[in-house]
């Protein structure tokens, strides 16, 4: 049961995230994923192992400095934002702030 829930929390996550990412930025994202420049946004995500009562507001691309960058912005569950910087390319965790 725990499972199930589970699955169908990461689903309707993945569901909500498709219209997170800018339009404008979606085909950036898109060409870099096929070529596999950049690791796929539900590895990253995965890999951050938000809890189901924790809520996903805003995905962003970026390249700075060289580097392809999600800004990952959520809301947990004691009520606090936070930000996080992912490389996009290794999945490492570049920053993390309270906002």
């Amino acid at each position: 049961m725990i499972r199930a829930s589970l699955i169908l929390s990461t689903l309707l996550l993945l569901g909500l995230l498709a219209g997170t990412i800018l339009a404008d930025q979606h085909s950036e994202v898109l060409r870099l994923r096929q070529q596999e420049q950049i690791l796929p946004l539900e590895q990253i995500l995965q890999r951050l192992q938000l809890k189901p009562s924790e809520r996903l507001l805003e995905v962003e691309y970026e390249f700075e400095d060289g580097r392809h960058i999600y800004e990952i912005e959520y809301i947990t569950s004691e009520g606090y934002i936070l930000e996080v910087e992912v490389d996009a390319k290794t999945g490492k965790v570049l920053k993390t702030e309270r906002e």
